[in-house]
């Protein structure tokens, strides 16, 4: 994980998020970084709405502003 010197995100903070999606053979199954699944711009998602899987909602919490990373999300959380 890159993290960026910004505060982690709290609950009702929204945040943009770019991303793309892989099983764990690497084989991608969405993005919005990659133009061939149709839809490019970021994804908007505020924290503790329930506007997401629980494990991405877990997983940004650890990524200040301009962080990078890999969250793998377990299937109970997905």
């Amino acid at each position: 994980m890159k993290q960026a010197g910004s505060e982690l995100p709290k609950d009702g903070q929204t945040l943009s998020v770019k991303y793309t999606g892989k099983l764990l053979d690497g084989t991608p199954f969405d993005s919005n970084v990659d133009s061939s699944f149709h839809h490019t711009e970021p994804y908007n998602v505020t924290l503790g709405q329930g506007g997401s899987i629980p494990g991405f909602e877990d997983g940004l919490r650890n990524f200040g502003k301009g962080g990078k990373g890999t969250i793998y999300i377990p299937s109970t959380l997905a």
